[in-house]
C-alpha cells in the first residue's frame, strides 16, 4: 500500500485469520481504513434436532459413537445452509463484530444475517 500513496483502504474480509491481519495492517498503515464483511450465515436446521444447527453440532454428533453414517450426514448438509461466515460465534462473526464495534465498520457489518434483505442497504 505505501509504495502506491493510497490514501484509504477498503477490507474485505469474512473468514476468521484474514480480519485480524487486515486490523492489523490498518493501524499499522495509519491511513483511513474501513471493513466489509459478507455477514454472518444463517443457523440450520434438521429433523433430526429440535434447535437450530452450528458447526459445533455436526462436530459433535460426528464424535458420537451412537450416530450413524446418515445421521452424521444429515447434520453436516444442515450445519451450513446458506452464504456467510460459519454460523456460531466462532472468530469471523466476533472479529466482524468487534469491528463493527469499534467503528471500522457500518453498523450491522458483523451482526446482520448475509442473506438479510436489509444488508444491501448498508452498502448503497
Amino acid at each position: 500500500v505505501n509504495p502506491h500513496c493510497a490514501d484509504a483502504l477498503v477490507c474485505i474480509s469474512n473468514c476468521d485469520k484474514i480480519t485480524p491481519g487486515m486490523l492489523m495492517a490498518a493501524m499499522r498503515l495509519n491511513i483511513p481504513a474501513i471493513f466489509v464483511s459478507g455477514g454472518p450465515m444463517e443457523a440450520g436446521k434438521t429433523k433430526l434436532s429440535e434447535h437450530k444447527l452450528d458447526l459445533v453440532d455436526a462436530m459433535v454428533i460426528a464424535a458420537d459413537p451412537t450416530a450413524t453414517d446418515e445421521m452424521v450426514e444429515e447434520y453436516e448438509r444442515s450445519a451450513c445452509p446458506t452464504c456467510g461466515s460459519c454460523s456460531g460465534m466462532f472468530t469471523a462473526n466476533s472479529m466482524n463484530c468487534l469491528t463493527e464495534a469499534i467503528g471500522l465498520a457500518l453498523p450491522g457489518n458483523g451482526s446482520m444475517l448475509a442473506t438479510h434483505a436489509d444488508r444491501e442497504q448498508l452498502f448503497l
